[in-house]
């Protein structure tokens, strides 16, 4: 919940039944998680500290997705404050760690060049992504979202309207592909709902005919008593 929302106090709630538990695979998947929140809130200390903590984890148990996430993290952090050497090293630390799919290291590459305002580098890199058939639709949308104020940044501002166009195109179709399968999701289950009450109300027709015939047979028996 915390992710989906990035609200600060799920995490907390999250970070401590993870601690409670014991469980170290959530214990770094969730710290990890709030690092990028932090990063997010501009909180670069805290960002850190959830990041090696999540990195120390991940590597004593081997979990080598989660430490592939922590070292993206903390180079993002070094970028942010400005530090290319350090923050280019850890980008190559979670690249040959070959944990993840290539589209995956190569948008965090993309990420990485984008906070250290290597923006030709940044634009190379998203629209290289762009240009792959495989790129799933959501990250296209974040793709468009981060090119556009690269553009900007260059004064190419032609193309950071394009982009912001086809975000845009991309997002509404989305929201609307998302809005017909809900409403196919409630016409199916009003569909069912329908069929339920229809099957309901024959059950009990069935019941009411079946106490007919059982007072028919009962004054039957009188007539012939008679």
């Amino acid at each position: 919940i915390g992710y989906a929302l990035d609200d600060q106090i799920y995490f907390e709630r999250a970070l401590n039944l993870a601690e409670t538990i014991g469980y170290q695979p959530l214990l770094t998947a969730v710290m990890s998680n709030m690092s990028v929140s932090a990063q997010q809130r501009g909180d670069l200390d805290q960002a850190q500290t959830y990041a090696e903590r999540s990195l120390a984890i991940a590597r004593n148990i081997n979990a080598a997705v989660w430490e592939s996430h922590a070292l993206w993290s903390l180079s993002m952090i070094h970028a942010r404050r400005g530090d290319e050497t350090r923050a280019e090293a850890l980008m190559y630390s979670f690249e040959t760690l070959d944990s993840q799919p290539e589209e995956q290291m190569a948008l965090r590459r993309a990420q990485v060049y984008d906070a250290l305002k290597r923006d030709q580098e940044a634009i190379d890199a998203y629209q290289k992504l762009l240009a792959e058939s495989s790129l799933g639709r959501s990250k296209q949308l974040f793709v468009l979202q981060a090119l556009a104020p690269l553009f900007a940044r260059q004064r190419r501002h032609r193309e950071a309207y394009e982009a912001q166009v086809a975000y845009e195109t991309l997002r509404k179709q989305i929201q609307k592909d998302q809005n017909d399968q809900l409403l196919r999701a409630l016409e199916s289950q009003h569909r069912a709902e329908l069929a339920e009450r229809q099957a309901a109300d024959e059950r009990q027709q069935k019941e009411k005919l079946a106490q007919s015939l059982v007072e028919l047979e009962r004054l039957n028996a009188e007539i012939g008593e008679i």
